[in-house]
């Protein structure tokens, strides 16, 4: 086995792409109480990724990259970390383009500037709905939608801020308006993108995979031709120029799984294996989350667990897998030739 692993080792490095993208999930911990992601329910344990280890993982991602990288920074909520902004300056020394997806309910005047002075390419803010009540339902917490609002009209007044780009996710209790967010950003100069998500199982439940069936959130569409009609106009939307950032591919995907979601929404095999590696914030390395840890980063590279028998072995057991995810389905979609 210890020869098997070293030829593998080896190989690897002759037959494996390099990632284009990176997750680090920096905590687990968020104020929200969101409908569809229950990470509030969790608490960091003490075995939670430090400062320095996670700028060494930066310099590991450097010399891993082969030209373009991006890393993105999520949670929970990452900005309830006061050192994530430091993680994102490294990045900015070597040149690693970022992004950060937050709720927007830290973000005043002084993390505004903290953000702009940190070099962050891009800021995700998550934003469902142009209708209070609905985002606020689905986020759990009244009053967010105003922060969410106060946060965009703050960095619209500010210089070098980074790309603006709002996420939602297509709901039931939102659909029908979607066209309206679409519409809103495409007036907002500093906002230069929307990038729309599809509903999943939520994160960190004990659900079943058919979950949608017995749905008691209104999370899940229930009238399909509607649907329909709604990923339709947006296509429309984004053939006519709209800032929707997904690909008319992607919004198609989204129809399909929504139809249908127990089929596999590609054609082919998963896309993902040689796209992106995602870090928890334990230190916890993988390529796929059904497969789990290739490594962590408190005792090896990131070149070392890319280029190991243990990626090698998942990257393969991925080639015959037939499963929507996350990642599949929204993070690290492309598009099929």
């Amino acid at each position: 086995m210890i020869h098997q692993k070293l030829i593998s080792k080896v190989a690897s490095r002759f037959v494996l792409g390099r990632p284009k993208k990176a997750v680090f999930s920096i905590t687990e911990e968020c104020s929200m109480r969101c409908k569809m992601c229950y990470n509030w329910r969790l608490k960091d344990s003490e075995n939670t990724v430090n400062l320095e280890t996670w700028k060494k993982a930066v310099k590991d991602l450097d010399n891993l990259k082969k030209e373009k990288m991006l890393l993105n920074f999520i949670g929970g909520e990452p900005l309830e970390k006061n050192y994530v902004l430091d993680i994102v300056k490294e990045a900015t020394k070597h040149n690693i383009k970022t992004s950060l997806t937050s709720n927007a309910s830290l973000i005043d005047e002084n993390m505004a500037q903290k953000i702009i002075d940190s070099g962050l390419t891009t800021l995700c803010i998550s934003l469902d709905s142009l209708n209070p009540e609905i985002h606020d339902y689905y986020r759990g917490k009244k009053g967010i939608y105003n922060k969410v609002i106060n946060a965009l009209e703050i960095f619209s007044e500010k210089e070098n801020r980074p790309e603006i780009v709002i996420q939602a996710i297509i709901m039931n209790r939102n659909m029908h308006e979607l066209h309206k967010l679409a519409e809103w950003v495409n007036k907002q100069p500093h906002i230069v993108g929307l990038y729309f998500m599809s509903v999943m199982k939520p994160h960190h439940t004990n659900l079943p995979n058919d979950w949608y069936k017995k749905d008691k959130m209104d999370l899940w569409p229930t009238d399909m031709k509607k649907m329909s009609k709604v990923l339709n106009r947006l296509i429309k939307m984004k053939k006519q120029g709209s800032k929707i950032v997904n690909s008319v591919l992607h919004l198609k995907s989204f129809k399909n799984f929504y139809l249908y979601p127990e089929r596999f929404i590609k054609s082919k095999s998963c896309d993902v294996m040689d796209f992106g590696i995602y870090i928890n914030s334990t230190g916890d390395v993988s390529i796929c989350a059904e497969k789990g840890s290739i490594g962590n980063i408190k005792n090896k590279s990131l070149e070392d667990i890319w280029f190991s028998y243990e990626s090698m072995n998942v990257k393969n057991k991925m080639k015959n897998c037939q499963k929507n995810c996350e990642f599949l389905v929204n993070c690290f979609y492309q598009d099929e030739k």
